[in-house]
């Protein structure tokens, strides 16, 4: 529901008449009409325009519409899966999203927890990409394999399709048709930085895996490992300077250097000195 012009997305998923006066020059069917007695998948449905969020209300109500420049109802019978990639919440409350809609599809969700609260499966996915597109996956070692799952991922799968699509290419640019971690670590830079453009301040807004707090777990190793991420992600968007990142994180130079050597990451505060 992204892409596309809010007449031709009538028309698409709706269907047309025949109608030269609204310029419909031949009749069209829709998606609806396509998936009668079937399944109807729509993804990104928070941008679907608040006028065809009301004809999208009413057929899943009556399963009834209009086609686009028609005055006679059709009817099919679809089920319809929707997908959101944002609060849908959030969007009713902006008043960019119906309510009456909302309640309507809001009585069966699957929640699909985010690529970065699944660490331990990005590699597994990742491989799954790799045979469903015919990407090959260059060799991994384990600082290669340690960067991808420490890399948060705002653009969720579609960001990880497209950083092994990234990877296939450097790798078949170099010599020896394989990559570096230093290779993978500015792939990744450059997202983060692309994701953080786009998205404006959400982009620093990190989405975590709390515990349930029903079972014991090492609250200090927990804090440790949060602040730990914090710091990466935070110098890897200020492409390791520590004068940057020590004002991002609002702590002194030092405080951060102390930090840095503290959880042993792998940044070369001695030379930063000159860069900042």
């Amino acid at each position: 529901c992204t892409t596309i012009p809010s007449e031709m997305l009538e028309i698409e998923l709706f269907g047309s008449d025949k109608n030269p006066a609204k310029g419909l020059k031949t009749a069209k069917n829709g998606f609806l009409d396509s998936a009668n007695g079937g399944t109807l998948l729509l993804e990104d449905i928070q941008e679907l325009p608040k006028p065809l969020q009301s004809k999208f209300l009413k057929f899943l109500q009556y399963g009834t519409y209009y086609p686009a420049g028609s005055t006679v109802e059709k009817s099919a019978d679809v089920r319809v899966f929707l997908t959101s990639s944002t609060s849908l919440i959030a969007e009713m409350e902006r008043g960019d999203f119906r309510k009456e809609l909302y309640f309507k599809i809001a009585n069966l969700q699957i929640k699909v927890p985010p690529l970065r609260e699944r660490r331990e499966d990005i590699l597994a996915i990742l491989e799954v990409l790799s045979q469903r597109k015919k990407i090959a996956l260059p060799p991994l070692d384990r600082k290669e394999a340690e960067l991808l799952t420490r890399y948060a991922y705002p653009g969720n799968i579609r960001e990880l399709e497209g950083i092994l699509e990234k990877m296939n290419l450097v790798a078949r640019s170099s010599k020896n048709g394989e990559m570096t971690a230093v290779d993978i670590e500015n792939i990744l830079k450059e997202n983060a930085k692309m994701y953080a453009l786009a998205q404006g301040d959400k982009a620093v807004v990190r989405t975590i895996q709390l515990p349930s707090g029903q079972e014991p777990f090492d609250l200090r190793a927990f804090v440790d490992e949060l602040e730990k991420e914090i710091i990466i992600s935070t110098l890897r968007y200020n492409d390791h300077n520590i004068s940057a990142t020590s004002r991002t994180l609002q702590i002194s130079r030092q405080g951060l250097k102390n930090k840095i050597k503290r959880f042993e990451i792998p940044v070369n505060v001695e030379d930063d000195d000159s860069a900042d």
